[in-house]
């Protein structure tokens, strides 16, 4: 399944961008484009884990987050989703930047938050409908730093995605890189 609806994907990503209609926007956005999909490596990661495994894996955090125990009940098993680009679009942004081209290192960053939500988007659709498939449903997708569910977390996702997705790792600071990865869980429940 395509990311993108090519028909549509430059009227969505200058909405997306709020850029507008001005001749440097409408000469470099196209070819920023161009540029941020060709050093882009879309990679996706999803595992299901029952909601044992899920609590005992991510304990304590999903234990003390409110909101996950609300997302959750009713919910056999969860999917832990991750969705990355790979950390080459943002050695490209930083050379435009460290070049003192703001624009362009500011839309290639824009850019990439918009190409991992779409490969997330994505991701997110596929698992729904072979749950459904199933006759189950699942719950909307849920990611770690919202409300109550502890960003400290994602330690977790990368320890269980390292053999699939070697790229990502957590910094001291406990910063997730490549910076453009979203992870993300998703509850499963019979319909």
């Amino acid at each position: 399944m395509p990311l993108f609806d090519r028909t549509q994907v430059l009227n969505r990503l200058m909405k997306y961008l709020g850029a507008g209609q001005d001749a440097l926007s409408a000469r470099l956005i196209p070819e920023l484009w161009h540029k941020a999909i060709s050093v882009s490596q879309i990679q996706t990661f999803e595992q299901e884990i029952s909601i044992e495994g899920f609590y005992s894996i991510f304990n304590p955090f999903a234990k003390q987050s409110q909101a996950v125990n609300r997302l959750l009940a009713g919910c056999h098993s969860v999917v832990l989703l991750i969705a990355t680009l790979g950390p080459d679009l943002e050695k490209t942004s930083k050379i435009h930047l460290d070049q003192h081209q703001l624009f362009p290192a500011y839309v290639l960053d824009r850019m990439g938050s918009f190409i991992v939500e779409s490969a997330m988007r994505n991701l997110n659709q596929q698992i729904s409908r072979l749950y459904k498939k199933k006759g189950e449903s699942c719950t909307i997708r849920y990611s770690p730093g919202y409300q109550d569910f502890d960003l400290a977390c994602q330690k977790i996702f990368v320890r269980l995605a390292q053999a699939e997705l070697p790229v990502l790792i957590i910094e001291p600071n406990g910063c997730l890189k490549p910076e453009k990865t979203i992870t993300a869980i998703k509850g499963v429940y019979r319909a």
